[in-house]
């Protein structure tokens, strides 16, 4: 275990932080897709999914990268 780890046992690692980031957004997106007043939603809806979409690429870019076989 990390040190950091050890001094803060409720540190979450970047992966955690932005899985949960774009999990919210999802989420907050589709219960607003789901409502009677969807349409009134849209702008917010779109914005929900560029963000959900930048989150998963700085997650994909903060990972490391398989070797080449």
């Amino acid at each position: 275990m990390a040190e950091s780890d050890v001094e803060h046992p409720h540190h979450q690692s970047m992966d955690d932080v932005l899985l949960s980031a774009i999990w919210s957004r999802l989420e907050e997106a589709e219960h607003l897709a789901t409502r009677a007043d969807a349409v009134n939603n849209t702008a917010r809806i779109a914005t929900l999914a560029d963000e959900a979409r930048i989150l998963a690429r700085a997650l994909e870019l903060i990972r490391p990268t398989e070797p080449a076989l």
